[in-house]
Parts: structure tokens; C-alpha cells; sequence
């Protein structure tokens, strides 16, 4: 029985340390439209879905319809809003619309043009409320902004002003658990051993 008991509480203890305190915004989906940019007729929607948070990887995918067939277009990050777009870019793949106007993209990274290399794309790069998506073949056709992320309801985001972290905290949380274990063990072999005298 006694054993069964410390298995148990290292298996809790194990449990601790690989669990993760805080909130995640677990599988969060974050729709929202490309609107035509004059008569271009080119619109869509887009998904930004992440499974684990705002710094893990984040997956965007873009629907477009109205686009003429066989022609290859580009779909760009940029910061700011579809009047007033930041001059920074970040490209985040080609579509060629297939016979019908319709074509589609689907991205996990950008690469951003004064740097050229690839990032990968996170909630938090994307949906801060301050970042949009522009689609280009000779000239804009279509935008849409990427609304701000928010935390899954009833979650308590807590300021980021320092603290524990929670790796941290599971660790310490799972050493007091075997103190404590081995503390009500070391009191139970006395108690046993004082009725028995």
C-alpha cells in the first residue's frame, strides 16, 4: 500500500512539472474578410488559426474568388490599415487563380523584404489588431485587416510585469509535493515505530 502510494505521488509530481500553469489561447480561430480594393470584384476570406498560443506557430489561410483565371497574384503582410498600410511588407505566398477566379493560400511563415528571410507567423505577430493583408498582381486588389486576438471566455490574462514562470512554478510546486510525501512518510515510520515500543 505504501508503495502504491509514493508511485502515485511521483506520477503527480512528473504530472507537475510537464504541465503548464497559465492561459493558452488554445486552437483559436480568427476569421475575417478581404474586401475589393476599387472594381477589381477580387474578395475573399482568411483564417488565422493557432493550436497553443499567441507565440506558437500560426497558420493562415486565404480564400479569394473574382480573380482573372490563370493569373498569379501575391499575398502580403503589412502593419497598419488597408487607407493607411506601413511601407514594410512581408510576402507570404503566390496564388494563381485556377479557371473558375478562385484560388487559395496556405502559410505558416513570411518573409519579410528588407531581411529576406522566413519567420515564422504567431498569433501575436498577426493578430495584434494592427496588421493587414493585401492582395497584388499588378496592382492591389483586394485588403483586409486581421482583427486583434482575444483570450477564450472566462480566461484571466495577468499583466506581464514579471513573476514566475511556469515552468518554474510546476517545478517548485512538484518538489514541495515530495517534501511534503516524504515528510507524512518519515512521521508515519516514527508513529509506527513509537506504538510497537
Amino acid at each position: 500500500m505504501l508503495r502504491s502510494r509514493i508511485i502515485a505521488c511521483l506520477m503527480l509530481t512528473v504530472a507537475l512539472l510537464i504541465g503548464r500553469t497559465g492561459v493558452a489561447l488554445a486552437n483559436q480561430a480568427i476569421n475575417f474578410g478581404l474586401e475589393p480594393v476599387g472594381d477589381s470584384g477580387v474578395s475573399g476570406t482568411a483564417t488565422v488559426t493557432a493550436a497553443d498560443g499567441q507565440d506558437s506557430v500560426a497558420t493562415l489561410s486565404v480564400d479569394l474568388q473574382g480573380l482573372v483565371p490563370g493569373q498569379s497574384y501575391q499575398v502580403h503582410l503589412h502593419a497598419g490599415t488597408c487607407a493607411q498600410p506601413s511601407a514594410s511588407t512581408g510576402f507570404l505566398g503566390n496564388v494563381t487563380a485556377d479557371p473558375r477566379g478562385s484560388g487559395a493560400l496556405t502559410t505558416t511563415s513570411v518573409r519579410f523584404s528588407a531581411a529576406g528571410a522566413s519567420t515564422d507567423l504567431t498569433l501575436a505577430l498577426l493578430a495584434d489588431g494592427d496588421h493587414i493583408i493585401e492582395v497584388h498582381s499588378q496592382e492591389l486588389v483586394a485588403c483586409g485587416a486581421i482583427p486583434a486576438a482575444t483570450a477564450p471566455r472566462g480566461a484571466v490574462q495577468l499583466p506581464a510585469a514579471g513573476g514566475i514562470p511556469p515552468a518554474l512554478a510546476a517545478g517548485v510546486l512538484g518538489v514541495l509535493g515530495l517534501a511534503v510525501l516524504w515528510g507524512g512518510l518519515l512521521l508515519r515510520r516514527s508513529t509506527s515505530g513509537d506504538s510497537s515500543a
